[in-house]
């Protein structure tokens, strides 16, 4: 289920580079775009699977989307994640390595993941899916 999101990820990325095409890095990254965003955020949501077996209580997909959410603006806000974003590892702007290259996109993940489980919640309630809990 990942193979054709990075597939098409990788396409762009060579189309966009071979017709000189105007990217903006503060979108993405370098490298990164949203075929990338979308095989992470499911990639992370099939690792996060067994998580539930950690937590000793049902969680609601829409308790856990808000506490990511949330957690993810603390993070932003308060222990300088916005910071590393906007200026770069040294506060330089660089983008020496792939992480620092590219973290627009690898940080927000975590902003879609949350949505991601927001809409699984959502999914749940409007059709009554058998996905009562993470658990």
């Amino acid at each position: 289920k990942l193979f054709p999101f990075v597939l098409l990820g990788l396409f762009r990325l060579a189309s966009v580079r071979a017709i000189d095409y105007q990217q903006h890095v503060s979108e993405y990254g370098v490298h990164w775009n949203f075929f990338f965003t979308i095989a992470a955020v499911r990639l992370m949501a099939a690792l996060l699977r067994p998580l539930p077996s950690l937590i000793p209580f049902s969680l609601p997909y829409g308790t856990f989307s808000i506490l990511m959410a949330t957690t993810y603006q603390f993070l932003l806000s308060k222990m300088g994640l916005m910071d590393y974003i906007l200026y770069g590892p040294d506060g330089d702007y660089s983008r020496r390595t792939f992480i620092s290259a590219n973290r627009e996109g690898i940080i927000s993940c975590i902003g879609y993941l949350a949505l991601y489980y927001f809409g699984v919640e959502v999914c749940r309630c409007v059709f009554g899916a058998k996905m009562k809990s993470i658990r």
